[in-house]
């Protein structure tokens, strides 16, 4: 499934290079040899440490990841 592999120094490096590929469906970053792995599918999630994967903002558009908002947004003061 990985078509690429190059060294980047961030997640967000090798997020910015799948998003410059139309080919790229899928990334995996991996700290410590800081290793970026193109793909062109989307597997399956699988816990890794060291590792972050994420798929191109252009898939996202319009999509709730829902969960986190009350750690990102304040509460409303209650009137």
């Amino acid at each position: 499934m990985d078509y690429a592999n190059l060294l980047t120094t961030t997640a967000t490096a090798c997020r910015t290079q799948c998003e410059a590929q139309a080919q790229c469906r899928a990334f995996s970053w991996v700290a410590s040899s800081n290793r970026c792995y193109l793909k062109e599918g989307v597997p399956e999630l699988r816990p890794g440490p060291g590792v972050t994967s994420g798929i191109p903002a252009r898939f996202e558009l319009g999509t709730d990841r829902p969960g986190n908002e009350t750690l990102v947004f304040p509460r409303a003061a209650e009137e």
